[in-house]
């Protein structure tokens, strides 16, 4: 199935890497720092230290040469393996599009993209759609409030870690769409419902898997940020 990629395919490269090697932090090609002297990375001693730099920068090229070949090649997630079932999907697996922070799912971006699977057993599976996690016991529209402040924040950081931690956002989810092996599966869903749950026979093997919560006017919001995929 050609499925093309919903934003702008993301690729891994040298340049801009970092390097760490014990007491030092190579950037680039350009900033050196000293974490014995500099644990904050404020002053750049690579005038002071070039050959410290020069050997950086050769492990990085040796380092690179040998994963190039293969650094950009799909990396699937196996469903229906006996070593792991279920298996737990989140947004942080989907293809080119990042929704890889907590604050993120917290707040309900409204992104989507999907997931490289790799089918390991032929068999029926069960996929539930989640908003929140599993363990939040939390349904597709409800918010959830910020956590409660912990030990161990400095006084004068705490307003910063509130608005770093906001409530979680509601989502209008009335329907949810789960697309794979190339067939479109659709329910609405409860008020009340935690998840959205698909039954589906699946063939061992490569695949994608798309999903969509839609609001009322069934329009889409994003994707599900988690999927709870279970071979039967």
């Amino acid at each position: 199935m050609d499925y093309p990629s919903p934003d702008s395919p993301a690729f891994v490269q040298r340049e801009g890497a970092g390097v760490l090697w014990q007491r030092w932090r190579l950037l680039g090609t350009t900033d050196l720092y000293d974490l014995e002297t500099d644990p904050a990375q404020e002053s750049n001693v690579i005038d002071q230290h070039p050959d410290v730099a020069r050997k950086m920068e050769a492990h990085l090229g040796a380092w690179w040469k040998e994963v190039e070949p293969f650094a950009n090649e799909i990396q699937r997630v196996t469903i229906g393996s006996d070593a792991e079932n279920p298996t737990m999907l989140s947004a942080c697996g989907w293809a080119d599009v990042f929704v890889d922070q907590q604050q993120q799912v917290r707040v309900g971006v409204r992104r989507n993209s999907y997931w490289h699977l790799d089918v390991e057993c032929a068999g029926t599976y069960q996929l539930a759609m989640r908003r929140w996690p599993e363990e939040s016991d939390l349904g597709l529209r409800e918010s959830c409030t910020s956590p409660p402040m912990i030990d161990g924040i400095p006084e004068g950081t705490r307003d910063e870690w509130a608005n770093r931690h906001p409530d979680g956002g509601s989502l209008p989810i009335a329907r949810a769409r789960l697309m794979i092996g190339g067939r479109m599966h659709e329910v609405m869903t409860d008020a009340d419902a935690q998840d959205a749950s698909f039954t589906v026979d699946l063939e061992p093997g490569p695949t994608l898997l798309h999903t969509w919560f839609d609001d009322e006017d069934l329009q889409p919001i994003c994707g599900a940020y988690y999927v709870y995929v279970r071979r039967m």
